[in-house]
């Protein structure tokens, strides 16, 4: 998700803030499972699938009450930094207080102009 900050109009820099496949790699986990009701006794499987140089990731959620089965696949577009928006030159920090952008960064927030 991306969030855009003052100034995007006009010819100043636009700023986005948003997720990044770095922080992906860090905590990424194939599969995963917790209780999405657990007095009503639902359990939600989720099995994460990504393509090769991570441009996709396909999540297939699954729904377990009883007997009962429901599943549903969802793909999501993963970004690196530089690919966000198109700009002609992009900065990167890792917070918008201007830290650095490494492994360890929480955030990407870019810096662009057009």
């Amino acid at each position: 998700m991306l969030r855009a900050g003052p100034p995007l109009a006009g010819t100043g820099p636009a700023r986005l803030s948003g997720d990044r496949r770095g922080v992906l790699a860090r905590i990424f986990q194939e599969r995963d499972w917790f209780w999405l009701d657990e007095e009503q006794g639902v359990i939600m499987l989720e099995e994460r699938k990504l393509s090769p140089g991570w441009g996709w990731i396909e999540s297939t959620w699954m729904l377990l009450h009883g007997n009962e089965r429901k599943s549903h696949t969802i793909s999501h577009r993963l970004y690196a930094g530089t690919e966000q928006a198109g700009f002609a030159s992009v900065s990167l920090f890792g917070g918008l207080e201007g830290a650095i952008y490494d492994q360890n960064a929480q955030r990407l927030v870019a810096v662009a102009k057009r």
